[in-house]
């Protein structure tokens, strides 16, 4: 649903697009066991409510990506123009 607009607005392929998603999940995957092993010791507060605020900080970082550099950890920066409206063809 939201695939076909993120990649309009960062000029990625759709392959691109969901590929990203696809590695978000190997990555929500692979943290899995480590996170419910922290669960176990720390107690659940403490760790999801650092998993909200590491969240957040993902999300803002998110929203300053201005193509596929900028979705990077790395070299995430602030777009230079504001996202314009989709077209019709770009959007579905």
């Amino acid at each position: 649903m939201f695939g076909p607009r993120i990649g309009a607005d960062l000029g990625l392929s759709p392959a691109l697009t969901y590929g990203g998603f696809s590695a978000g999940l190997l990555v929500m995957g692979l943290a899995s066991a480590p996170v419910g092993r922290a669960i176990d010791r720390l107690g659940g507060r403490a760790v999801m409510s650092a998993g909200s605020v590491v969240t957040a900080a993902g999300l803002a970082g998110l929203s300053l990506a201005a193509g596929l550099a900028g979705l990077s950890p790395r070299r995430a920066r602030p777009a230079t123009t504001p996202p314009g409206p989709c077209s019709a063809s770009a959007c579905g």
